[in-house]
């Protein structure tokens, strides 16, 4: 799917990936509570995680001797890359009188603005008359678009074609050839077209084929966590199918021990306790099932209803995605947490969060600022 570009896996097989590290092997997962020390790398498979809204100081400054869980800095805080991190879905911005916690980059082509550093796209700003984003002008002409992010929604940017170029067209339709995601509706996928020979990729409905049709690994956006975007999927993942690179085939279980890691990418090896390699087993990060197509079809709905431009970066508290949508985002049944610690970047984008705007950081805040300075 296109509504963002980067293809990663849910937040929290990322974060446990990373602690596999520790053994090569297996992690076994802690949850540490605020204030309390996480000492990750120096206990092996036994990996600390800080809940939801705190975060570890010790993975952002490495001169501490005994780092612990710390909170993330709210919108207008103070905030700096050691000491006041930002939540996962805010910027640190450094350009104002005193760096403050802000809600930047979140407005897609089209979408409502008060000032460019809230255009999500580098070649986007907002203008003026209109307080919506716009390609920018360079030597009084507006710029041409360079990748489907430069176009308003329901289109996309023809980078490959011979005629045309650099124009944004209107997305193609379920059966038209096409070369990428981008040219094909959200709800859509540019994949092999069943039956074809020689195989031609066109516009395949999302979750449309069926076990043992043709498909293709390369389509595949893993974040069904919906938080970078949405799953890239041709199988039909309600009947519990998975592109084997060729084929759509049933999902099946793998295994890991000292020397293997699960080869599904939608699992992680979990230990069976601290250090015990011997009882590790493969833990799946994702449901396929009817509950989970639903939502993902309802979240693409819902994104085509409210016209939400395709954004380079993942979603913000702010953006269309989230105003709008929230919902398939928050009671997202295709999760499925190995521990209860949490996922951080989607709850932060489900709780409420205070009203301090990029133009108003507490006077509270300049005065503290103020009298640091001073001392040094």
């Amino acid at each position: 799917m296109k509504f963002l570009v980067v293809a990663v896996l849910l937040i929290s097989a990322l974060a446990m990936a990373t602690a596999q590290e520790a053994t090569d092997a297996c992690y076994f997962p802690t949850c540490v509570a605020p204030g309390a020390t996480c000492l990750s790398n120096t206990t092996n498979s036994d990996t600390y995680f800080c809940q939801t809204g705190y975060y570890c100081n010790g993975d952002y400054d490495t001169s501490l001797d005994f780092p612990t869980c710390v909170k993330y800095v709210d919108v207008g805080g103070l905030c700096d890359t050691k000491t006041y991190r930002c939540r996962p879905d805010l910027t640190c911005y450094t350009q104002g009188a005193v760096p403050t916690c802000q809600k930047l980059s979140y407005a897609a082509l089209g979408e409502d603005c008060d000032t460019s550093l809230q255009c999500a796209n580098s070649n986007t700003e907002c203008n003026p008359e209109t307080n919506k984003c716009t390609l920018k002008f360079v030597n009084n002409a507006q710029l041409a678009c360079s990748s489907s992010f430069d176009c308003a929604y329901g289109t996309f940017c023809n980078v490959t074609g011979t005629t045309q170029k650099n124009l944004c067209l209107a997305w193609k339709a379920n059966g038209d050839e096409c070369t990428d995601d981008y040219q094909c509706d959200y709800a859509s996928v540019c994949s092999p077209k069943v039956g074809s020979t020689p195989v031609v990729n066109v516009c395949n409905p999302q979750f449309s084929k069926g076990q043992d049709q043709i498909c293709t690994e390369s389509v595949q956006n893993l974040d069904f966590g919906l938080t970078n975007g949405v799953p890239a999927f041709d199988c039909d993942i309600g009947q519990g199918l998975q592109c084997n690179g060729t084929a759509c085939v049933p999902r099946v279980a793998s295994s890991c021990n000292a020397t293997q890691q699960c080869s599904n990418v939608f699992e992680s090896c979990a230990c069976g306790s601290v250090n015990n390699i011997a009882g590790s087993r493969c833990v799946s990060q994702v449901n396929f099932n009817t509950e989970c197509k639903t939502n993902i079809n309802n979240y693409l709905t819902c994104l085509k209803e409210n016209q939400c431009g395709a954004v380079n970066g993942d979603v913000t508290k702010s953006s269309c995605a989230v105003e709008k949508c929230s919902k398939y985002i928050c009671n997202n049944p295709c999760v499925q947490s190995a521990f209860s610690c949490g996922d951080a970047q989607t709850n932060f984008l489900c709780i409420a969060t205070n009203g301090a705007s990029f133009f108003a950081p507490s006077m509270a805040i300049v005065l503290i600022f103020a009298i640091v300075a001073m001392l040094f």
